[in-house]
């Protein structure tokens, strides 16, 4: 009836505008003008009998694709697959076609007959029929692969979790009953792909294959997981969309009246309701367990390549107990697999960059919480009362939300009583700044726990060996410590910024000292430093592009370690400072020398004898340092460690000491501070001397020899010659060496300035 009444408007618009084209005129007309001509009722017949033939065709196409590929399917995942959005399409597009047609078919039994708007609406309808089929065939046929249908699902899931964030007064249970569906239709999927994997091929490096399904499920998973994570802040706040879960009491916590009635009855206490706001994690967590899982060392690999970053952004949003659960599906799946995987040529490679990622986890974790702090100290305390009043600017932790709903509930209490809020902007402030500084550091105390109980004996146990994993594995702990620094500081400012808004002394405020929390990372601080040494004595010193070289940094960190000792106004512990610096004297640097003389070869010789020599001249310059401290009495006697090992060493074979000082310094003279090892010394011979540079001893009342050597390390920089012909030339002509008869001019004159103070004295 519209189209017959929209023709006509047609013609009476081609005979009233007489200014139209004449061409314009006569389309008017047919789009208006009955026709009783048999041929369009033909060419209606022949469409319907076209549309039904590709109604024919698509059912074929499913039924195909359904046996094919998804017969062992369970019924949710084939169902996804007819519910298409092409699908849909299709089937409104061949209802509507259908009825027109059957309408066109039966019109002219009215005494009427069909004019051309109609046949044009006719073949309107057939072309987007054909256009959705052709489009639907294609797409059906790329379902043959399953991994197609994870976007389709991951669509599902955004779609429901991003309407119910938006959704203002109103129960989200439907919304929570299809995201769960589609939940769980994503772990159908996810088994489906499992079942279905190419095994990997054993290959060395990036030559190892892994089927690329497998990524698909790991990216999909991480992406809906952190896709909910910046919507969750929100639909943990609308009613319906957690579901009730049961929590178990604490015995030594609660009531003393329940007590007695369990202990009377024997029974257990009974479980407490609360909303389950982990829910969607716990599902996501179960699917990457069990997707991870049963994998060699190549495919985890591949798998998790990233995913160490998750825990960062996790904790910085307050997300604690989620980045607990990601944790425990993402990296304890690869830290079992180092427990059960021998390391052989083919795997290494792949087990370092699994050690580095467990450990590294643990790094970001540490930053998580970093950021943590400093974004809830930005504007501290102004936005905690626009927060309370339903403004969402800070992501917070848990508890912090928990007080901030209770805020919020009592302000709603105040309007409706009172006609206005009561309570002060200062005390809202000093509410939140006691939970949220308690929760903070609580968080803080729990991570570094899960440090010190979960990584640092399997790192400490990984790093013992000399594979390429040790050194990875270190490297990253050590990492995680210098990055637990920068944690604290940023923990220290946001604390200070709780403690200005304790105005009420008489409320109970957490202790926020972070003493404790120091002293902890001292200690694993201290503790790394053998290891990293140990693993410079036996792990491979040659350099390969395709791997990080393990060697050169343990041999740098090393060194550094024992600087900052040989600076430091602590106390060392003898023992493990002894330890590690003889195996610097006996080994690494042998190591070091040994590396350099196999990488650079074709110089001049001077520059190589000086680049060769390089190791050698970092353990004098320590040395050097050292024997400053002791002839400037000043802190501990860090030099009885270095007298006890070189002495050692000059007792085994004085001569060679000599040798190779004397060696050492008449190359480094000829090309003084042209090679990268030398100017690396002369920053640390910067660093020595602002340390030493405020020693408070009268330099009057030394002897003649010592201020000499101060004088010379001082003015000019010579920590090495110091060391040498103050401390190692004389101890080791006390042990029958003889000196070169060609000396260098420096060492030379300060030998001689040296025996001539002993004469004089």
């Amino acid at each position: 009836m519209g189209a017959r009444l929209l023709g006509e408007q047609a013609v009476k618009l081609a005979v009233g505008w007489t200014s139209l084209p004449s061409w314009v005129t006569a389309v008017l007309t047919w789009l208006g003008s009955p026709s009783q001509s048999s041929s369009q009722q033909t060419i209606i017949t022949t469409a319907l009998t076209i549309t039904g033939t590709l109604v024919t065709v698509y059912f074929a196409t499913i039924t195909f694709v359904m046996s094919s590929t998804y017969k062992d399917a369970t019924e949710r995942v084939r169902a996804l697959v007819t519910r298409s959005p092409g699908g849909r399409l299709y089937g409104f597009a061949y209802v509507q076609v259908l009825l027109y047609g059957l309408v066109l078919l039966t019109y002219p039994t009215t005494g009427q007959g069909l004019n051309g708007l109609m046949f044009v609406i006719m073949v309107f309808l057939c072309c987007v029929v054909l256009l959705s089929f052709g489009r639907l065939r294609v797409q059906l046929y790329g379902l043959l692969e399953p991994a197609a249908l994870l976007a389709v699902v991951a669509r599902e899931i955004e779609w429901w979790t991003s309407l119910g964030s938006q959704t203002v007064r109103r129960d989200l249970s439907e919304h929570r009953a299809r995201t769960a569906e589609s939940l769980v239709v994503l772990g159908d999927l996810c088994a489906l792909i499992r079942d279905r994997e190419r095994k990997p091929g054993a290959a060395p490096g990036e030559f190892a294959t892994l089927d690329f399904r497998a990524v698909k499920v790991t990216e999909v998973l991480h992406d809906v997981w952190f896709s909910y994570a910046e919507k969750k802040q929100v639909l943990t706040r609308r009613l319906g969309w957690c579901p009730q879960r049961s929590t178990y009491k604490d015995w030594l916590m609660e009531q003393s009246a329940e007590v007695t009635i369990a202990l009377n009855t024997a029974t257990q206490l009974r479980t407490r309701p609360a909303e389950d706001v982990l829910w969607v994690e716990r599902h996501l967590a179960g699917l990457l367990a069990e997707h991870l899982g049963g994998r060699d060392s190549s495919a985890l690999i591949r798998l998790v390549q990233g995913f160490d970053v998750a825990t960062r952004g996790l904790v910085a949003g307050g997300m604690f107990d989620e980045a607990r659960l990601w944790m425990d599906a993402v990296v304890e799946p690869a830290r079992a697999l180092m427990a059960k995987e021998t390391p052989t040529v083919l795997s290494e490679p792949h087990l370092a960059g699994i050690a580095d990622f467990v450990a590294s986890a643990y790094t970001q974790a540490a930053l998580g919480i970093q950021g943590h702090a400093r974004h809830l100290s930005q504007d501290f305390p102004g936005w905690t009362a626009r927060q309370v009043h339903g403004e969402n600017i800070r992501r917070v932790g848990p508890r912090t939300i928990g007080i901030l709903a209770e805020l919020r509930d009592g302000f709603e209490f105040e309007r409706r009583t009172e006609g206005r809020w009561i309570t002060s902007n200062p005390d809202v402030a000093q509410f939140v700044a006691r939970t949220m500084s308690g929760e903070v550091i609580d968080e803080a105390t729990r991570w570094m726990s899960a440090f010190e109980e979960d990584l640092w004996p399997w790192a400490i146990h990984v790093g013992e060996g000399d594979s390429l994993a040790a050194g990875a594995v270190l490297s990253s702990v050590d990492e995680a410590l210098h990055k637990w620094d920068a944690t604290l500081s940023a923990l220290s400012e946001l604390f200070e910024l709780c403690e200005a808004e304790h105005r009420n002394v008489d409320d109970t405020w957490p202790d926020l000292s972070l003493d404790d929390l120091r002293a902890r990372l001292r200690e694993l601080q201290e503790r790394v430093r053998l290891p990293i040494v140990r693993l410079a004595s036996c792990i491979r010193t040659d350099v390969v592009t395709d791997r990080p070289d393990m060697f050169g940094w343990a041999y740098h960190r090393a060194h550094e370690y024992l600087l900052d000792d040989v600076l430091s106004e602590r106390e060392v512990v003898h023992e493990d400072l002894a330890k590690r610096l003889r195996c610097m004297v006996e080994v690494v640097t042998q190591r070091a020398e040994a590396r350099l003389q196999t990488t650079l070869r074709r110089q001049h010789h001077t520059v190589l004898g000086s680049v060769w020599s390089e190791p050698h001249l970092m353990l004098y310059q320590l040395s050097g340092a050292a024997l400053v401290r002791r002839l400037l009495q000043c802190g501990p006697d860090v030099f009885a460690v270095f007298d006890e090992v070189w002495c050692r060493a000059l007792d085994e074979n004085p001569q060679r000491q000599v040798d190779i000082a004397v060696r050492s310094l008449t190359m480094d003279r000829a090309v003084f501070m042209i090679t990268q090892g030398g100017m690396q010394r002369s920053a640390r011979q910067m660093r020595v001397s602002e340390v030493f540079s405020g020693a408070g001893v009268g330099f009057a009342e030394l002897p003649m020899s010592t201020r000499r050597l101060l004088r010379r390390a001082g003015t000019f920089r010579d920590l090495e010659g110091v060391f040498v012909a103050g401390w190692l030339i004389p101890q080791a002509m006390q042990r029958g060496a003889v000196l070169p008869d060609l000396l260098p001019p420096q060492l030379a004159d300060l030998l001689r300035a040296l025996q001539d103070d002993e004469g004089s004295s």
